[in-house]
C-alpha cells in the first residue's frame, strides 16, 4: 500500500523557502546595487549614452526649457500664479548651469510686473540682466521702476535700452 503524500506540507514547505529566497539581505546590498548599475550602464551603452552625467545635463537643460515653457503657456493664459510656479521650477536649476537662464528670470519677472509686484519684477530683471545685457531687459525694469516712483533709476534704464537697441542689443 502506498504512502499519501502529504501535499499541504510539502507546498508551505515551498512556500517558506520562497519567501526566505526573496527577503531583502541586509548583509550584501551593494552586491543588487552593482546589478543595477551593470544593467543601467548596459542600456546606456545600448542607447548611445556616452554617461550618466551627458545623460542627466542634457535632460536638465530640456527639463529647464520645458518648465519655461509652460511658465509661459500660463502667462498667456493669464493664469500669472501656475506660470510662476513653473518659472521656479526653472529658476530652480541654475545650479546646474542651465543655458538662458536670463530668460526665465525675464518671464518671471513680467508676471510679478503684470501682478503688480513691481520691486519683485525689477529684481527678476535685474537677475537677468546679471546673466546677459539684452536691451528689452532694460527696457522692463525700466518701466517697473517707473511703476515704483524710482524715476531716475527708470529713466537711467530707459538710456540703456535705447542704447543697447541702437547697439543691436
Amino acid at each position: 500500500m502506498r504512502k499519501k503524500k502529504n501535499y499541504q506540507k510539502e507546498n508551505l514547505e515551498k512556500l517558506d523557502q520562497i519567501i526566505e529566497n526573496t527577503k531583502p539581505r541586509k548583509e550584501k546590498p551593494y552586491v543588487k546595487i552593482g546589478i543595477i548599475v551593470g544593467i543601467i550602464a548596459s542600456l546606456m551603452a545600448i542607447l548611445g549614452i556616452p554617461s550618466i552625467k551627458g545623460y542627466l545635463e542634457e535632460h536638465r537643460q530640456e527639463q529647464a526649457e520645458e518648465y519655461n515653457n509652460i511658465g509661459l503657456e500660463y502667462f498667456n493664459q493669464g493664469d500669472y500664479d501656475e506660470a510662476i510656479e513653473y518659472f521656479d521650477k526653472a529658476i530652480a536649476m541654475e545650479k546646474y548651469d542651465i543655458e538662458d537662464m536670463d530668460v526665465c528670470y525675464h518671464n518671471r519677472g513680467r508676471v510679478y510686473s503684470e501682478k503688480g509686484e513691481y520691486q519683485k519684477a525689477v529684481e527678476d530683471y535685474t537677475s537677468a540682466l546679471s546673466i546677459n545685457e539684452k536691451a528689452k531687459y532694460f527696457s522692463d525694469r525700466s518701466l517697473a521702476y517707473e511703476r515704483l516712483g524710482e524715476n531716475i533709476k527708470a529713466y537711467e534704464d530707459a538710456v540703456r535700452a535705447a542704447v543697447g537697441i541702437l547697439g543691436g542689443n
